[in-house]
């Protein structure tokens, strides 16, 4: 027995011993976004390990340097939106790994590197609660500030009306996202360019390029998301003209209703049945009858 054991020892300290270096960039504590200077990654019992409070997002190396020595030795993945999960990973993966929400992680890499695992003792957010986006770019220093925030008509409809004076020029480059650049990060696709009075397609992901504008905009923006047929779509409509509302808005059939416990049935706009309705627009289901409602 204590020979087997004594192998055991001698065999992961060759591996210890033989491994790469695993390096991180990212968005938590005690990380930054520096490919230069990245954290390593420890390597414990043949794995590599990381506990990071606060994270939102990162990724993974085993090569230091600029960003484009870095992303070429890139393993990363679609993580998803269940943390416990064993995920392959995959080699010069440009985007970032997303957390499957903003919390206290342990991330665990296998030893060949081939696949990894988030776990996390941060309770699941309130899948009810609805989006909160935000206006980020050159025009606001890329923070997620109370004066950029849209108006969430629903979780997946929201508007943003610019307040006397404020507008986004020519030239600054912007994106939509949450707080955490978490759960809601979007960008633009081939065409970084935003037509004023044109509904343009824009895309989710951590490393989708800046949109940008053909012309300064200080009117009313829309944004929508609609499942299409091969998965979420994502649409921004901006104009200068304030009264501006998009064909897709419907609020003919909206009412303003009271919460009333057990008296009605509520469901999302997508169809997901809502036990404790937060404010947003509801398909409240009472006495036989469906409408869509404002709770407050």
């Amino acid at each position: 027995m204590k020979k087997f054991y004594a192998f055991a020892a001698a065999a992961l300290m060759a591996v210890a011993a033989n491994a790469q270096t695993l390096y991180i960039c990212g968005a938590g504590d005690g990380l930054e976004w520096t490919p230069e200077t990245p954290g390593t990654v420890p390597m414990v019992d043949g794995k590599y390990v990381m506990e990071v409070t606060n994270l939102t997002q990162f990724k993974l190396s085993t090569e230091s340097g600029d960003w484009d020595t870095f992303n070429a030795a890139a393993l990363g993945c679609t993580y998803g939106s269940e943390p416990g999960v064993e995920v392959t990973l995959e080699l010069g993966y440009a985007d970032n790994i997303v957390a499957p929400w903003k919390g206290d992680y342990t991330i665990t890499v296998s030893g060949d590197m081939s696949t990894i695992v988030l776990t996390t003792t941060t309770p699941k957010p309130d899948e009810n609660a609805l989006p909160e986006l935000y206006f980020r770019g050159d025009m606001n220093g890329w923070g997620a500030e109370a004066e950029w925030k849209w108006e969430a008509l629903s979780a997946t409809q929201f508007r943003f009306t610019c307040a006397e004076g404020q507008a986004i020029l020519v030239g600054e480059g912007f994106k939509i996202a949450d707080a955490d650049w978490n759960t809601y990060n979007f960008g633009a696709g081939e065409d970084p360019t935003i037509l004023l009075d044109f509904e343009n397609q824009i895309f989710a992901g951590g490393s989708s390029a800046n949109l940008s504008l053909e012309e300064e905009f200080n009117g009313v923006a829309w944004f929508h998301m609609v499942e299409g047929e091969e998965g979420m779509e994502y649409y921004l409509e901006l104009s200068n003209d304030k009264s501006f509302t998009p064909e897709w808005y419907d609020d003919s059939a909206v009412e303003e209703v009271a919460v009333e416990e057990g008296e009605a049935v509520y469901y999302t706009l997508q169809g997901v049945k809502v036990a404790n309705p937060a404010n947003g627009i509801y398909v409240v289901v009472k006495g036989g009858k469906a409408v869509k409602a404002v709770v407050k």
